[in-house]
């Protein structure tokens, strides 16, 4: 019993931080972008108070759509100049690259070489994914400035925006945008270096990665194992030491947790189901640290195994009723397509919305970056299709 209040408690607190970081991140966001949208207003009034005195609301409800539209214009540029900034500080460190994303738009590196290809993350408004260098005698490699490069490049364009705005005039159209681009850039850089454990942001990774050699240990295996997955090989024809780690570290942060859960995806990709199913739980009720998408992925994935078990349709539907809404957020993936599928097909027993989400799986299939995981993504379909009584449910690899 007091084992079983324990592993509640500890759940319970990782859950009640995640809300809690959630709500500030957004509450943060938010007032910021107030703040932005305030003084962008304060100045173009200032500038422009003579024709609002003669031409009233039609002049305000265009200056403030322009100002809203010059926002959302500069604040989508830091996103790409922050991953940009990674990419230029990883080379500078030795780093080669991978991938970068810039929303779901995608340039990936694989066998045969530069690809355009299209993925969404959950939580993510981009991604650069890089090849680390080799250790050293102690076992060490730069991470610091890989890390921080996003934030850095964010700083750097903001402080340019800055001088640019005290050097043509305050009182301009273009001041006020290269004002704005610099508070929006400060804005950037702070919402990805301030540590969030549940977002395993910028800051939380640089930090963590200084402080644990697990955590740099599990940060270079996962590169390692993205590089290797992105020329077509699959988890489980990776060396096995790559997952030595995930199988003995603490789950004390978000990092060394995302080795235990690239355990659970080779065992799911091994079809040891029951092991699977062991370690997710394993997982959710032992980790002090978790990102957020890693714990909708292996919700999702249990549920998966439910609905192959299929010996409780009731508990099945009860998993899914329960956690619907927040799966909802991967929908842009392969994996919750086949989910969903295989969910209508064996359960609610609805071939129309089976067939719905197989559609979909086709669709985002044709730009996913990863030919690996999409493999088994395929054969999975086909599992649940069997499972089913319809063998000829995956689509043509």
């Amino acid at each position: 019993m007091e084992k079983k209040m324990e592993k509640t408690s500890k759940r319970e607190r990782r859950e009640k931080r995640a809300k809690l970081q959630k709500a500030a991140f957004s509450f943060a966001a938010f007032l910021f972008m107030m703040v932005c949208g305030l003084v962008g207003g304060y100045l173009i009034g200032h500038l422009n108070k003579e024709a609002f005195h003669s031409r009233g609301l039609s002049v305000v409800l265009f200056s403030t759509a322009a100002l809203l539209c010059v926002m959302g214009l500069e604040w989508l540029l830091h996103m790409y100049f922050h991953e940009v900034g990674h990419l230029l500080f990883g080379l500078a460190s030795g780093y080669c690259f991978q991938s970068i994303r810039f929303g779901s738009l995608m340039i990936a590196k694989g066998a045969d070489g530069l690809k355009i290809k299209r993925y969404t993350l959950a939580g993510t408004g981009g991604q650069c994914l890089m090849l680390p260098p080799k250790e050293d005698a102690q076992g060490n490699y730069p991470t610091e400035l890989y890390n921080w490069g996003g934030c850095l490049m964010n700083l750097a364009v903001s402080a340019l925006c800055f001088a640019g705005w005290l050097c043509i005039g305050k009182e301009s159209v273009p001041a006020i945008c290269l004002l704005l681009g610099g508070l929006l850039g400060i804005g950037t850089a702070l919402m990805n270096g301030i540590p969030l454990s549940s977002l395993a942001n910028d800051g939380y990774n640089a930090i963590i990665l200084r402080k644990s050699k697990e955590a740099r240990m599990a940060f270079r295996y996962q590169l390692l194992m993205n590089d290797e997955m992105l020329q077509g090989k699959r988890l489980s024809e990776l060396p096995e030491e790559w997952f030595a780690l995930g199988k003995t570290c603490r789950m004390d942060n978000a990092l060394t947790t995302s080795a235990v859960v690239l355990c659970f995806s080779r065992l799911l990709e091994m079809r040891q189901f029951e092991e699977a199913g062991k370690l997710g739980q394993h997982i959710l009720d032992e980790s002090e640290e978790l990102a957020n998408v890693h714990e909708l992925m292996i919700r999702a994935e249990l549920l998966f195994m439910e609905i192959l078990r299929c010996e409780e349709t009731a508990k099945v539907k009860q998993m899914y009723e329960r956690d619907k809404k927040k799966l909802m957020v991967l929908k842009n993936m392969p994996s919750m397509q086949r989910i969903l599928y295989a969910y209508y097909l064996c359960i609610e027993k609805d071939e129309k919305k089976a067939e719905q989400a197989k559609t979909q799986f086709e669709k985002l299939a044709k730009h996913y970056p990863n030919p690996a995981e999409l493999t088994d993504e395929r054969e999975l379909l086909e599992l649940a299709g069997e499972r089913a009584g319809k063998p000829d449910s995956s689509a043509e690899v």
